[in-house]
């Protein structure tokens, strides 16, 4: 599949040192299933049969990566014309009616935290939803088990509220969506 305009990374300095983002490779499944147990509940947990199982759709899924390509974080999002239909997917194509790029989860180092990289992963996945027609950005974060730091980050970023619901898992998440 292609890449459609990810082949370049992006680069970025930081105070120690540089990372820069590029797509997902199988490499690095193993670190990422490593940052997403060290992330639950903040994100929900993935196992590597449901990684595989998620990179079956079209998607848009992006590593932060440092110098020695050691992962730093990743982002997993589909477009709203992927087949990818998880129960939070459904709960969006009934609540926007118009195209749309979901962002189904974003973990970060808790070590690299606060230099740029969510809102890099956020910057980037606008970019290339522009480029598509698809005008709205959407996600969803965890109420219960709450993740604070998220909602407070996605408000900055102008995400708004459409909505909330107690999912299958019994976690209960806040739909927002953010045009660009």
């Amino acid at each position: 599949m292609p890449f459609d305009g990810f082949s370049t990374p992006v680069r970025r300095t930081v105070t120690n040192g540089s990372w820069s983002l590029r797509p997902l490779a199988p490499r690095d499944h193993a670190a990422l299933l490593r940052l997403n147990a060290a992330n639950t509940p903040e994100v929900a947990p993935i196992t590597a049969a449901e990684l595989a199982h998620l990179l079956r759709f079209e998607g848009r899924h992006l590593v932060a990566v440092d110098g020695q390509d050691a992962v730093l974080a990743y982002l997993l999002s589909f477009p709203s014309s992927s087949a990818y239909d998880d129960e939070e997917m459904r709960h969006f194509r009934h609540l926007v009616s118009e195209p749309f790029h979901y962002v189904a989860q974003v973990a970060v180092d808790a070590a690299h935290r606060g230099r740029g990289i969510g809102r890099r992963f956020h910057a980037t996945v606008a970019r290339l939803a522009r480029r598509r027609g698809v005008r709205m950005i959407c996600t969803d974060v965890n109420l219960d088990p709450p993740n604070h730091a998220s909602l407070a980050f996605h408000h900055r970023l102008g995400f708004a509220p459409v909505g909330q619901a107690t999912l299958s898992s019994g976690w209960t998440v806040a739909f927002l969506r953010r045009s660009h």
